[in-house]
């Protein structure tokens, strides 16, 4: 895995010049983050293709660094659009969702337990009335 792809795709979206080429939403722009390492092997694919392509012997880090900042614009548009294809974005959003699905699902369950509790206190109360009303 590039090594500087990810550096340099770090500092890029840290100075906030790639996001606003690429047109990255703010949502887009963290996802990428959070999710670097499983976009980075698609780096690998299109720098291994350009590499062979211009048949140099140079390694993928070599080439990412010589990148002026338009191929490295360029590599990072493939890259991303090659890891939606491939369903990155998707897999990892269905996750993050079935996540905050299942964190809301337990604070129902807490929820219900409190209004469970509730029920049996109203229910105590009741016996107590009927007690002393006889």
């Amino acid at each position: 895995m590039s090594y500087s792809f990810r550096e340099r795709l770090k500092i890029a979206l840290r100075e906030k010049e790639l996001k606003e080429k690429l047109r990255l939403t703010q949502e887009e722009v963290d996802f990428i983050k959070e999710n670097l390492m499983d976009i980075c092997p698609y780096s690998d694919k299109v720098t291994e293709a350009y590499k062979e392509s211009i048949r140099s012997g140079k390694s993928l880090d070599q080439i990412i660094d010589e990148f002026t900042d338009e191929q490295f614009e360029d590599l990072c548009r493939e890259v991303f659009e090659l890891a939606k294809k491939n369903g990155v974005w998707a897999k990892k959003k269905k996750k993050k969702a079935e996540a905050e699905a299942e964190a809301e699902a337990e604070s129902d369950s807490d929820s219900d337990s409190d209004s469970d509790a509730d029920s049996v206190d109203a229910e105590a109360d009741e016996q107590e009335v009927e007690c002393n009303t006889s």
